[in-house]
């Protein structure tokens, strides 16, 4: 509600140009509650602790988190899909079919590397964790190998990694995509070692992005007979948005809440902080790799000047 307030009286006091400091602390208000939800969740935390809360408790100091954190995954794949609709559907193929195949081609190339960054990222962190906490040995493990009756002595080779991949980004049922996605396992059949394609939980967005992005592309075709599924996708985009934004506007309850939840929860506090101390630095590393490293190099090759 603040931050709804503040952002109504920003434009007036932007005109107004007698205080540069207010201007800077109302544009960046919802910054700032967020930071405040974190330090007052911390500290909240902290404090209970203390007291012994009943399993109930714990619920009811999670609950805002958790519906925070339903309705963010619940508009998330709407956002990507409808979003990559609309902008691809804008673009004329037809008239300038050059720029609509490369920044299709853009798209699918940056999403990979960002999906490969990703990957190495995420075994850099399995393996300090490891070895910084022999304890996590066999999880780490477990994490990799999905079971112990896989027989996942046999790595993966590099023909699985990119197929499993390719396999996400053309999936055979789009509506099962919603919900699983393709990965290859090796399994014991008998004495026989047995390479098996099996469905995981989790939203293929490889895949519903890739079905976005061409059916975006086949309605810029024909720009005139497809204007009624342009008009549908975007005023449908701009619907999606504002109801993201209401989420959005929770932010500062539901971290707060998440946040006292999970200082509350943990039993030892100091490893805990030091998993989450590598894993953040881990993820910081890897976003800065890919956004000062590979996004730079692709601007410097396609544009040909210094990012």
């Amino acid at each position: 509600f603040i931050f709804y307030r503040q952002q109504k009286k920003m434009k007036t006091i932007t005109n107004r140009g007698s205080n540069k400091v207010r201007n800077f602390l109302v544009r960046n208000c919802f910054l700032f509650l967020i930071l405040a939800s974190i330090l007052v969740g911390f500290v909240i935390g902290i404090s209970l602790r203390q007291t012994e809360l009943s399993d109930e408790a714990k619920l009811w100091l999670l609950l805002p988190g958790d519906l925070f954190m339903r309705g963010m995954k619940l508009l998330i794949l709407p956002v990507i899909f409808v979003g990559t609709v609309s902008a691809t559907s804008s673009l004329s193929a037809r008239e300038n079919l050059r720029i609509t195949l490369i920044s299709t081609l853009i798209c699918v190339v940056t999403l990979l590397t960002a999906s490969i960054v990703g990957f190495f990222g995420m075994l850099i962190y399995l393996n300090v964790n490891t070895v910084s906490n022999k304890e996590n040995t066999k999880s780490s493990a477990k994490f990799l190998r999905l079971s112990d009756n896989q027989a996942q002595a046999h790595p993966k080779s590099a023909y699985d990694i990119l197929g499993d991949l390719l396999h996400n980004m053309l999936p055979k049922n789009i509506f099962r995509a919603l919900t699983q996605q393709e990965m290859t396992v090796y399994k014991m059949s008998g004495d026989e070692l047995v390479r098996e394609e099996i469905y995981v939980d989790g939203t293929n967005l490889l895949g519903i992005l890739t079905f976005a992005l061409l059916l975006g592309l086949s309605a810029s075709i024909d720009h005139d007979a497809s204007k009624i599924v342009r008009e549908f996708f975007k005023s449908l985009n701009e619907i999606i948005l504002k109801i993201l934004r209401w989420v959005v506007f929770l932010a500062p309850l539901g971290v707060m809440s998440l946040i006292i939840n999970a200082i509350v929860s943990i039993e030892d506090i100091g490893e805990s902080f030091k998993r989450v101390a590598l894993f953040m630095v881990n993820c910081s590393a890897s976003l800065l790799l890919y956004s000062m490293i590979v996004l730079s190099l692709f601007t410097f090759l396609l544009i040909r000047q210094h990012p």
